[in-house]
């Protein structure tokens, strides 16, 4: 037989063979997902000053909003880009030997995801001869002045006892719609220091909040058996 023939014949007998072996039957299942990521975000929700030693010093009958002014900070929820308030601005004039404030802040978990505060810093900046032109950050921070004194404190509301309870930090999960008190004192004694007469101060004061990881796994979620 022709070699060359043979080399053209052998291709079409194995055609058929091809066509078996791709036409077999064949079944599979699927599991198909959807993951949507939730984020985390705190919202002041309220703040209110429980005490202060300021006082009406130029005589015009207004404190709040003169001596101690309180500026809320806009921020915007990253789950759903709406307006939040993410903090407030503190400018006290004058402050003096003795001067304090105590100031009550609720703070909201408006995220999808529980969290945890952590342990809060403080950053000190000053004296100042002159003005700082804006708050911003501090970057020529201190050592706490020993001439202040502060401090700071957490609540969460326990239901079954109808009572805020003091809590600290990294000790609590907030959920989300759930709140946390937070409450900080500031005092300066400065009696000692007369030569910070007519200075400027400044305090940064964070509160960070993470996501929460539950330490234990859940099971036992089982099928919906077919109808």
């Amino acid at each position: 037989m022709n070699k060359k023939f043979v080399a053209l014949l052998i291709p079409l007998m194995l055609l058929p063979m091809v066509s078996f072996a791709a036409a077999h039957w064949y079944d599979y299942i699927t599991k198909e997902y959807k993951l949507h990521a939730g984020c985390v975000c705190v919202e002041l929700t309220k703040w209110h000053v429980l005490g202060t030693t300021s006082y009406d010093v130029n005589c015009n009958n207004i404190v709040f909003g003169d001596e101690l002014q309180i500026t809320n900070i806009a921020g915007v929820n990253p789950c759903d880009n709406v307006a939040k308030v993410a903090g407030v601005q503190i400018l006290a004039n004058p402050i003096f030997p003795c001067w304090e404030l105590t100031l009550e802040m609720f703070v909201h978990n408006k995220g999808t995801l529980s969290v945890k505060m952590d342990v809060p810093t403080f950053t000190w900046g000053g004296p100042y001869a002159d003005e700082p032109v804006d708050f911003g950050p501090i970057v020529d921070p201190v050592p706490k002045p020993d001439y202040f004194q502060y401090w700071s404190k957490a609540y969460i509301w326990k239901a079954d006892i109808k009572e805020w309870v003091e809590m600290e930090p990294t000790t609590f999960v907030l959920k989300p719609s759930e709140s946390v008190k937070i409450i900080q004192y500031i005092h300066f004694t400065g009696q000692e220091v007369p030569e910070v007469q007519c200075h400027w101060f400044r305090i940064e004061c964070k509160y960070p909040f993470f996501q929460y990881v539950p330490e234990d796994k859940i099971s036992s979620y089982t099928w919906e058996a077919p109808k």
